[in-house]
């Protein structure tokens, strides 16, 4: 028996990823012919040998699921994440380099997303996680903050969108798929960036070869401090407003979470049957206004999100079906409870007359929003 060690791996100049290979199994005297019991007699012999020497190679080859995606009709375009996982990119620079999809950003890690697939925005576009709507899925953050170590491709369909996602968009959709096959394997990803950004992602499954159980647990978690030179105005000491260039002093970002799968694959006519849990949460700091006029010095907000969903699929003959069910409770907490009032500097520059820093006369609100879904298919080819 014999295991591949974890390798450390460069990601260009400033990411380090560690992966874990899958175990290899083997018998130790595979590798010389003459020195394996063929024949099982309990003895190696002459025998032996020239049944090895006899012995043809056959070698099987078959089409990855996203190659059949390719060569489908569906106006599909099929984004392998392989390289992706050996560098410092994060899924929302992966995507942007996809044709006809552009990822714009207000800031930093955490910060406002705004994706556009050939012109088309927001709810005109639909996101998935392994055909499971993105916010059934533990994402509210959106699909550019999720971790490339957890996705092996994806799909981007243009125009008209699968039936098998059950969603009616007008631009499309994104399908962000892991891997399918369910073999054991692990694997360990840390990336490390400028302007205190530290993202880390750890990923497990195992897999019974003998009752096709299965089970996995993912975990991520980033931080980023988002300190980066800004232009703007500030006031003189004779009262004017000057240019200056100063650094984002409160627009931290901090998220983590952890996804827990269980089920069985590939037995009889069950294809998969998997139930997965999964617990997320982010906070996020406020720096200034939409028009980058006024600094804030403690506004923040906070989102979690924990839920549950079910996927099954059963292929029995020409017939098949899917049944994907889940639910989804998402708490958002915004705080705003400042009494001093911050210059670009980060200094306390004054008391305030009135409670808060962004205007909003909710100064402390917390949103608790339930949800559920489901959707089931059942077609013969």
């Amino acid at each position: 028996m014999s295991s591949n060690p974890p390798c450390l791996r460069l990601l260009g100049p400033i990411g380090i990823a560690l992966a874990i290979a899958q175990p290899a199994w083997a018998d130790d005297a595979a590798g010389s012919p003459g020195e394996v019991d063929v024949d099982g007699d309990g003895d190696v012999d002459a025998d032996d040998d020239a049944a090895l020497k006899a012995a043809e190679t056959i070698m099987i080859r078959d089409k990855s699921d996203g190659q059949r995606q390719v060569e489908s009709a569906r106006a599909v375009t099929v984004v392998d994440l392989a390289q992706a996982h050996e560098r410092t990119a994060d899924l929302g620079e992966v995507l942007s380099r996809t044709h006809g999809i552009q990822i714009r950003r207000t800031g930093g890690l955490g910060s406002t997303m705004r994706f556009s697939l050939n012109g088309l925005y927001d709810d005109q576009i639909r996101t998935f996680y392994d055909g499971i709507p993105l916010r059934y899925a533990g994402w509210a953050g959106g699909l550019a903050d999720v971790p490339v170590q957890l996705i092996q491709r994806v799909d981007v369909y243009r125009g008209v969108v699968p039936v098998s996602l059950g969603a009616d968009a007008l631009g499309g959709a994104v399908d962000l798929v892991t891997d399918p096959s369910w073999t054991s394997r692990g694997a360990i990803s840390y990336q490390l960036g400028s302007y205190g950004t530290h993202r880390a992602s750890a990923a497990g499954r195992v897999r019974d070869p003998v009752t096709s159980v299965v089970g996995g647990i993912s975990l991520f978690v980033d931080r980023a401090a988002n300190d980066y030179p800004i232009d703007v105005e500030i006031t003189d000491e004779r009262g004017k407003l000057v240019p200056a260039r100063v650094r984002r002093f409160h627009d931290d970002y901090t998220a983590g979470g952890v996804i827990v799968e269980g089920g069985v694959v590939r037995r009889g006519a069950i294809q998969r049957a998997i139930v997965r849990a999964f617990s997320t949460q982010s906070e996020k700091q406020l720096q200034h206004n939409i028009v980058m006029s006024v600094p804030y010095g403690e506004a923040e907000s906070a989102t979690s999100t924990r839920g549950v969903n079910v996927d099954v699929a059963i292929e029995r003959g020409a017939w098949r079906g899917r049944v994907v069910g889940g639910g989804v409770r998402t708490r958002t907490t915004f705080r705003d409870l400042a009494t001093v009032v911050y210059d670009w500097y980060g200094q306390v520059v004054g008391e305030r007359a009135i409670l808060g820093e962004t205007g909003d006369t909710t100064h402390l609100r917390t949103t608790r929003e339930p949800a559920l879904a489901r959707r089931a298919r059942l077609a013969r080819t």
